[in-house]
């Protein structure tokens, strides 16, 4: 205390007041100092910046940019250093710096107060904006502060945010935006009024669109723009009137129409929802004609008015164009176009269209009708098959029905009536839950015309099993009638008979009337079941009932059938001079067949009468004229019967040693061998008539002449003084006569009536113990033939073919012709055309009847067409038609062999020849002839003619799917031809769904595959 007392002297006060005032000095000067530095350098930067700015408004950007940054780095603490780092940052983007858009965005967040924030998010905003990058441009502009906006910019900041908000389709956020625009004067008035309007358009709000768009339009910048929206507006409020007013007013103002070429649409689309086709068409016409660019529904429409103003060609070019899209527009392009092929008679052409337009399901009425289209096009083109597919496949994809429902179903059972896919058809109507009228009326003649079919093909247990479905559907009388006659025939086939008389008896009690042919075939069928059974009075009477009832029957040759059989009934019964009288009628009416059996009946009644010499002179027409003649034996064991009956024994040997020596019959040998013996024994050549009685016995120990042999070798030796020969030769008699022997005959019954039945693998076994059990029975060969067809039967061919030749080589069997035409069959299907030739040949020689001599010519004809001999098969075909085909399917073929050959020998007749064959046949031969007929007219390029004559086949030969698949390849071929390429396509697409040949299926992928690439 007292040192601070001590130094605050009065003289220490004079020397602090002196060094405040010196201190004062030196800070007034420094301050002095500074204040004028920092003025300069305020001139400076002022100067600086304001040069820079300067620059920024001439929108010289490059020096902006240079000077700002300049600015900013000489005065980095001045206020205007933030607004020269903004400049910075906005030049970058005008000038599209790769880190122009960090800079803004690092200004923004370092300066987030700065009046120029707003600023920096429009800019960033804008640059996004221009880039078209419209999701970033959203994502800035929204942020801005339009407040520290002037008001240029903040129009500006709202038009490009509505704008972007539009492109990126959220409308509901540009909405409010584009209104903040809409009302006051701005450069984006109209503009926001038009897109105002263009969202509530696309929001379907379109009341609210009208007005909008109206203001726009004011504006001559959006003049033209407005029309084709606010067209559409009146167009979605269905104001048909104002729509149409509207663009013609519209298209009257613009001479040149240019940029109004929508509106000639969009009135064309207003008469076309008032249904004046005639002015829709001239719009849709104008508007085509002023615009390539359009669409496929307009295209569609446009076909539509020239369909209904019954232009159909100009229809058609237009639904060409449209029709093989894969969309609701192909489909119903496709549907008028079958309308429009409908109206031009083109059916064909029509097929395919609903076809293709049946198979979209794009719209469900649409193909429902072409489905209905199509299956009734199919039915009246007897395309039955593909009818029957196509109502199946609507009935599969609407099993609860639909508005065709019923008119389907009804298709469905027509066409069932005309194909032979009746199984699947019975199969199917079974299936129904509830059948209708039509539908069991469908029933019954389908089960009977399957059932026929079945008894065709010989099955007969599967035939009466649908004849008896048939008739539990009794609509049809006739059909009543015709199923109780099959039956019977049926049964009759299946050896029971007395079924068979059942169903006989009910078509001779209610059928007179009906069918009277039938009512006379029952009793010639009723005759022969008696006359089978030997009951020859019962079988006369109704044989008497068929030949009174001759008026009507209309094949002669039953006719002459039931007179011969008739004949034999009044034979049997012992009234010769009326079987004399009728054996005489097919004589009279020249009979193709049996006239030869006829002349040995009449030679063995009047040598029963003691008519010897005109017995005999009718026994001998048989031989001197029907050397061939399967009765010729018969004919000459008779005569010399006659001789041997008159002790005439040395002409009777003559008869007798020619049946012997010809070796053909296993009847009258034995027969002849007995009789010829005791001729030589009457004449005393004891040896001779030992030796024909040893041959029997050796020969033929199981024959009932046998027995009587035995006691004639015995007498014959003992005339010749050898009787102890006599034990051997008995001994040698019983052996061959063993106890079994009727075992042996049941046995091989059997085996028999299971072959008939058509069980080939019990066949198959028994035949094969038989055969190890009784290897010399006189059955075998009979029994190896049943043997060999059942291996056929089951497709073993080669063991088959084996069997056969064995009862061949034998030569010894009632069936050996059947067998040589199946040795012919087997080589031919084996292309062993030689072989198969030498078999024919074979069985010409020995045809028993006119049958098989038929056969014979029919296989040589097709081997010699195989070998390339035409002429000569030629030479069989003729044979054939001129001696009489025993079947008109044999009749047809033939005809069809001479085109054939005629097409291969290049005859001038060949195309004639086709023309008679498919006139003449209406099975595959007839549908095969039709083809070649048309790939000659396509050759000769008759394209036209070609394809008429493919619908042809396609609807007279629907059940030969070969030549329907071969036809559809060549209508194909046609089309192409024709450049109807649709067509072509078309056809080639049904081809690939439908073809059984995977050939043909293959060729039209390949064809589809070229023609969708050109």
């Amino acid at each position: 205390m007292l040192i601070h007392l001590y130094i605050y002297s009065p003289y220490l006060k004079r020397i602090i007041k002196m060094f405040k005032k010196i201190f004062i000095f030196f800070l007034f000067y420094f301050y002095y100092l500074t204040a004028q530095n920092t003025l300069f350098q305020q001139n400076n930067s002022e100067k600086l910046f304001n040069e820079a700015n300067e620059y920024y408004f001439l929108e010289k950007y490059s020096i902006a940019y240079e000077s700002f940054f300049d600015y900013s780095q000489k005065f980095p603490n001045e206020l205007k250093t933030i607004d020269a780092q903004y400049f910075i940052a906005n030049c970058a983007l005008k000038l599209n710096h790769r880190n122009a858009i960090s800079m803004m965005k690092n200004f923004i967040t370092v300066y987030p107060e700065h009046p120029k924030n707003a600023f920096a998010n429009f800019d960033i905003g804008t640059f996004y904006f221009k880039e078209k990058k419209y999701d970033k441009s959203v994502e800035y502009l929204s942020k801005v502060d339009l407040t520290k906006l002037d008001k240029e910019n903040k129009i500006e900041s709202n038009f490009k945010l509505a704008y972007s908000y539009l492109n990126l389709k959220n409308y509901d956020k540009a909405l409010p935006v584009f209104q903040r625009l809409k009302s006051e004067k701005n450069k984006y008035q109209f503009a926001a009024n038009y897109y105002i309007g263009f969202i509530f358009y696309k929001k379907d709000q379109y009341q609210y669109a009208e007005s909008h768009l109206k203001k726009a339009a004011e504006n001559n910048g959006y003049s033209n723009f407005v029309p084709s929206i606010l067209a559409n507006c009146y167009l979605k409020q269905q104001k048909y009137d104002t729509l149409i007013n509207y663009c013609e007013t519209i298209l009257e103002k613009n001479d040149t129409k240019k940029g109004f070429e929508d509106l000639y649409l969009l009135a064309a689309e207003g008469y076309y929802q008032k249904n004046n086709w005639s002015k829709a068409n001239d719009n849709f016409e104008n508007y085509f004609a002023t615009t390539q660019s359009t669409t496929d529904l307009a295209r569609f429409k446009y076909g539509v008015t020239s369909y209904k103003i019954e232009n159909y060609n100009k229809a058609i070019e237009i639904f060409k164009k449209t029709a093989e899209k894969n969309d609701t527009i192909g489909q119903n392009s496709a549907y008028y176009l079958g309308l429009t092929w409908l109206q031009l008679s083109n059916k064909p052409y029509a097929l395919n269209a609903f076809n293709q337009a049946r198979k979209m399901q794009f719209n469900t009425n649409v193909s429902h009708q072409s489905t209905l289209e199509y299956a009734k096009l199919n039915l009246e083109n007897e395309r039955f098959k593909d009818a029957i597919s196509a109502c199946k496949d609507y009935l599969n994809n609407n099993p609860n029905g639909g508005i065709i429902h019923n008119e389907i179903n009804d298709l469905l059972g027509e066409a069932y009536l005309h194909t032979n896919d009746f199984a699947i058809a019975i199969k199917h109507i079974e299936g129904l839950k509830f059948k209708s009228g039509n539908v069991n009326r469908t029933f019954q003649l389908v089960t009977h015309f399957y059932a026929l079919q079945l008894y065709n093909e010989e099955k007969y247990t599967e035939a009466i099993d649908n004849f008896q479905k048939s008739l539990s559907n009794d609509f049809n009388r006739e059909t009543t009638v015709l199923n109780n006659y099959y039956l019977a025939e049926s049964y009759i086939f299946l050896k029971q008979s007395d079924n068979a008389i059942e169903y006989f008896t009910k078509v001779i009690r209610h059928t007179a009337k009906i069918n009277p042919e039938l009512f006379a075939r029952s009793f010639y069928a009723m005759g022969y079941i008696y006359f089978n059974k030997t009951d020859y009075s019962k079988a006369l009477i109704y044989f008497k009932d068929y030949v009174d009832e001759e008026k009507n029957e209309t094949n002669k040759n039953i006719l002459n059938d039931g007179y011969i059989r008739f004949a034999d009934c009044q034979y049997a019964t012992k009234k010769m001079g009326d079987a004399l009288k009728y054996y005489d009628k097919p004589i009279e009416n020249q009979a193709i067949s049996d006239i030869d059996y006829c002349y040995l009946q009449k030679g063995i009644i009047l040598a029963a009468t003691n008519k010897n010499e005109e017995a005999k002179s009718k026994l001998n027409i048989i031989l001197q004229n029907y050397p061939n003649s399967k009765y010729y034996d018969d004919a000459l064991f008779n005569y010399g019967l006659i001789d041997f009956e008159n002790t005439n024994y040395p002409s009777a040997v003559t008869a007798f040693t020619d049946i012997i020596n010809a070796n053909k019959s296993d009847v009258y040998v034995p027969l002849a061998l007995q009789k010829r013996a005791i001729a030589m024994y009457n004449l005393k050549n004891y040896e001779l008539s030992a030796q024909d009685y040893q041959t029997i016995l050796n020969k033929y120990p199981t024959h009932k002449v046998a027995s009587s042999a035995v006691l004639g070798l015995q007498e014959a030796l003992n005339q010749m003084g050898k009787s102890e020969q006599m034990d051997t030769l008995l001994a040698a008699y019983k052996s061959q006569n063993p106890n079994d022997v009727n075992i042996e005959k049941v046995e091989f019954e059997n085996c028999k009536t299971l072959y008939f039945e058509q069980k080939y693998n019990e066949v198959i076994t028994k035949s094969n113990k038989f055969i190890a059990q009784h290897a010399q029975s006189q059955y075998l060969n009979d029994l190896k033939y049943f043997l060999a067809d059942s291996y056929a039967k089951s497709e073993d061919k080669q063991t088959a073919y084996k069997y056969f030749e064995e009862v061949f080589n034998s030569g010894k069997s009632n069936f050996l012709n059947k067998t040589i035409l199946k040795l012919s069959e087997l080589n031919f299907e084996n292309k062993d055309f030689l072989s198969s030739l030498n078999y024919y040949k074979k069985l010409e020689n020995l045809a028993s009847n006119k049958k098989e001599l038929a056969q014979s010519w029919s296989g040589m004809m097709q081997t010699h067409f195989e070998l390339k001999n035409n002429d000569s098969s030629n030479y069989y075909a003729k044979k054939i038609i001129s001696f009489g085909a025993p079947s008109v399917i044999m009749n047809n073929k033939s005809l069809l062999f001479i085109a054939k050959n005629n097409l291969a020998l290049e005859s001038n007749t060949a195309n004639d020849d086709l023309i008679v064959c498919l006139n003449s046949a209406s099975d595959i031969h007839g549908a095969e002839a039709t083809f070649l007929l048309a790939q000659e007219l396509y050759d000769s390029k008759k394209y036209k003619n070609s394809l008429e004559l493919l619908f042809m086949l396609n609807k007279k030969y629907s059940s030969f799917p070969k030549w329907i698949d071969k036809s559809y390849m060549q209508i194909a071929d046609n089309y192409i031809m024709l450049n109807e390429l649709y067509q072509a396509k078309a056809t080639l697409i049904s081809i690939i769904e439908k073809a059984k040949d995977l050939e043909i299926t293959n060729q039209a992928k390949l064809k589809l595959e070229k023609l969708d690439a050109q």
